[in-house]
């Protein structure tokens, strides 16, 4: 069994992907012909692999397990009805996924790359953890009860130290898991708690897969913090705002764990992810020269529509942060409200004008704007500096028909604030 990255386009929309999980199928294009490209890319599958399906911007929507070769088809036409060009395709069983694409959960995000290839071989360490993050996500999305960690061991130990509370020894790790997986052997808790802490230089010889291991990054392992040193320590839940930024780096010809900055505010971290997610925005697959043409000519119409939209949300805000007022020019950014689906929703009443960090947090959700203009706050975010945001009203353009619209405002707290199954709307 392998875990490959599967690219799904750039990028599909929500229906399209919609469609992929309703026939339980992955697809591929190139020229609809036996032998070609995408016959070979789908044929390559082993039945059980997994395939993790990318979509270039929002990153991994979905997990499933291919089944057998016979359940490849090549289809003379496209099929009726369908969103795609795709001739080629395999049946998939479809495991945990999101629906809307822009839920997606990026390739930073999990320490690893965007797919250069339709379909590229991914560390299982890795794939296990975008399963992971997908069913919790995916629990988010229909508003149910958030999954388990996960089966790999090291996931155990992190739910047990956020059980335990404080900073806790390998004992009572190893109790709490005889007491709650009492058929799992825990005699290796040690090892898994060094996998998850950012200040051992011990963890890349748990963690033979991942190759960067700074803490910047917004990896899931990068989850504890040690506390004390050779056998007698404990492990905490690494913040950043608390333990700064760590990464293993050779020096002397031994492997250290390095400090590279020392606490860093909820603000400085939310920027410094910001910039990550930016930077890792991929170049997709091509597969051919019309595939080509067409992201050069996506890319071009996006940086002109977005250079304009920016600047009208900068003359209806008159420079300055819809919600903290700052007037720092240079970290404003042009937020839809709306996701971005086309030209159309470069429209001004789709935008508020925000700074770097906020809009990070809007766009997850974790900031939205109430039915009567109120900015209100995930409760991940009580007592982190974005605290006393909450309850102040939104600055609204003077001019009525440049404010944000009510309709996308009410999108926006449903569909990413996902609401009204959250608390704190007023």
């Amino acid at each position: 069994m392998a875990y490959y990255t599967f690219n799904i386009g750039h990028p599909p929309t929500t229906a399209w992907w919609q469609e992929n999980l309703a026939r339980g199928v992955i697809t591929a294009g190139w020229d609809g012909e036996a032998g070609d490209r995408g016959d070979q890319v789908l044929n390559q599958l082993e039945e059980g692999d997994w395939v993790l399906a990318y979509c270039n911007g929002p990153g991994f929507v979905g997990a499933g397990r291919v089944l057998g070769t016979g359940s490849y088809q090549l289809h003379k036409d496209v099929p009726e009805g369908s969103l795609s060009s795709h001739q080629h395709e395999r049946k998939v069983q479809w495991g945990p996924f999101v629906r809307d694409v822009s839920h997606g959960i990026r390739a930073a995000k999990v320490g690893t790359h965007p797919p250069r290839q339709t379909k590229e071989h991914i560390d299982p360490a890795v794939g296990e953890t975008v399963i992971v993050l997908l069913a919790e996500r995916a629990a988010l999305e229909a508003n149910e009860p958030l999954p388990a960690l996960g089966d790999w061991k090291y996931w155990h130990v992190l739910e047990a130290v956020r059980a335990l509370g404080g900073s806790v020894s390998v004992k009572e790790i190893t109790t709490w898991l005889g007491e709650n997986y009492p058929h799992e052997d825990s005699s290796d808790a040690r090892d898994n708690a060094c996998l998850l802490s950012v200040n051992d230089a011990n963890r890349r010889h748990h963690d033979h897969g991942r190759k960067d291991f700074r803490t910047d990054q917004g990896n899931p392992k990068d989850a504890l913090y040690r506390v004390g040193r050779h056998r007698d320590v404990s492990y905490e839940l690494y913040d950043p705002s608390v333990h700064g930024f760590w990464d293993i780096l050779e020096e002397d010809g031994k492997w250290v764990a390095k400090q590279l900055e020392g606490p860093v505010s909820p603000v400085d971290h939310a920027l410094r992810e910001a910039r990550v997610l930016v930077a890792s925005e991929p170049v997709p697959p091509i597969g051919n020269d019309h595939d080509a043409r067409v992201y050069e000519l996506r890319a071009v119409a996006l940086r002109e529509g977005q250079s304009d939209f920016r600047a009208a949300l900068l003359d209806a805000y008159d420079r300055k942060c819809a919600i903290t007022g700052c007037g720092v020019v240079e970290i404003l950014e042009a937020a839809h409200i709306r996701p971005y689906r086309g030209e159309y929703t470069h429209r001004t009443d789709n935008g508020l004008l925000l700074r770097a960090d906020i809009h990070t947090l809007f766009d997850k959700g974790l900031i939205w704007v109430d039915a009567e203009g109120f900015v209100q706050l995930d409760e991940k975010l009580s007592g982190s500096e974005y605290g006393p945001l909450r309850g102040h009203k939104l600055r609204a353009p003077a001019d009525p028909a440049v404010q944000p619209h009510a309709e996308h405002l009410t999108h926006h707290r449903k569909h990413t604030a996902r609401l009204p199954a959250r608390q704190g709307e007023s």
